[in-house]
């Protein structure tokens, strides 16, 4: 998991413990971890931030408030499913 320092402006991730081992085993400097990190989440939020407006768009368009709580919840589910298997990897 990734976690936020608190500090206001610029954010500062800090890598679990399953994070910290691979950096051991792989010798990446922390920076670079960081910078790869950071990297990750600028990508993610490239795809997240429109696949979230059309599902919301979806739900407005269909006039049914429970829908947009059924795709939350669905997404949710899965996302913890995929970081379940993630991490047992």
């Amino acid at each position: 998991m990734l976690r936020y320092s608190g500090k206001l402006g610029k954010r500062r991730v800090f890598p679990n413990a399953t994070s910290q081992e691979a950096k051991r085993q792989k010798n990446v400097k922390p920076a670079e971890l960081e910078v790869m990190l950071g990297n990750m989440e600028e990508i993610t939020s490239v795809f997240c931030y429109p696949a979230w407006a059309m599902v919301y768009a979806y739900c407005l368009r269909s006039n049914d408030v429970r829908r947009w709580y059924g795709a939350l919840a669905f997404i949710t589910s899965v996302q913890y499913v995929l970081g379940t298997y993630a991490n047992s990897s």
